[in-house]
């Protein structure tokens, strides 16, 4: 299937921005942009639209649209990519996951987890670990945990998955439709410092994040763990 007319419209303002020395960083009106990438104004509008949301334009009326090419240097975006392994691949890596074997579907002991994922007396939660790794080397390290009760069916020992999405929509049959994140930093424990094959006590970025499904369900929790190679970043707009 090919590509849709807003996806080739929008690639090819990025390039256009990319390439062309903007006075002002400003780019030509619309109608203009219209015989310049041989697409409707409609369109032009919804891909100017699209990239006001990632930072890539601003609009001001009566002013015209101006561009920011800082903004397309910018790698490992975290308010634009959810994935991992579309992280690290953004950042120029090969990326791979490996779900850890030690902790594979393991019961959750820890009562403050338990609480966290708002469990009742008696209601269990399981863990499942996994290390992404860009060109081979540990990148992030994850610890996810999920209620028992979330459940459809318990994955197998070796499930092939590619994110923590895809795993809860195979093995839960629910769909992740946002998260809540709490950024921190802390010394690697160490068994965080093995996994990352770092020295313990290494300073590193870390976050807590809860995955709430589409009825505001809570669908999980994780603690993951970034290698200090990673260079992620974020685009706050004012």
């Amino acid at each position: 299937m090919g590509r849709s007319v807003f996806a080739t419209t929008r690639e090819a303002l990025i390039d256009f921005i990319r390439t062309h020395n903007l006075e002002d960083n400003k780019l030509p009106p619309e109608e203009e942009l219209v015989h310049i990438l041989g697409t409707s104004r409609g369109t032009i509008r919804e891909a100017l639209r699209a990239l006001a949301r990632e930072g890539v334009v601003t609009k001001r009326h009566g002013r015209g649209t101006f561009a920011h090419r800082r903004t397309l240097r910018a790698r490992m975006r975290i308010d634009q990519i959810q994935d991992f392994t579309n992280l690290i691949e953004d950042g120029g890596y090969r990326p791979s996951i490996e779900l850890q074997g030690e902790t594979f579907g393991q019961r959750v002991a820890d009562k403050s987890i338990l609480e966290k994922l708002e469990c009742g007396p008696g209601e269990e939660a399981r863990q499942y670990d996994c290390l992404y790794r860009a060109d081979g080397r540990p990148a992030i390290y994850c610890k996810i945990f999920i209620p028992e009760k979330n459940f459809v069916t318990l994955p197998p020992n070796r499930p092939e998955v590619s994110n923590v999405f895809d795993f809860v929509g195979k093995y839960c049959g629910r769909e992740i439709v946002h998260t809540l994140v709490w950024f921190g930093a802390e010394k690697a424990s160490p068994f965080v410092a093995h996994k990352l094959e770092i020295e313990p006590d290494t300073a590193l970025l870390t976050w807590e994040e809860l995955y709430c499904g589409l009825h505001d369900d809570l669908v999980g929790y994780s603690q993951i763990y970034f290698h200090p190679m990673m260079n992620i970043c974020m685009l706050r707009k004012t």
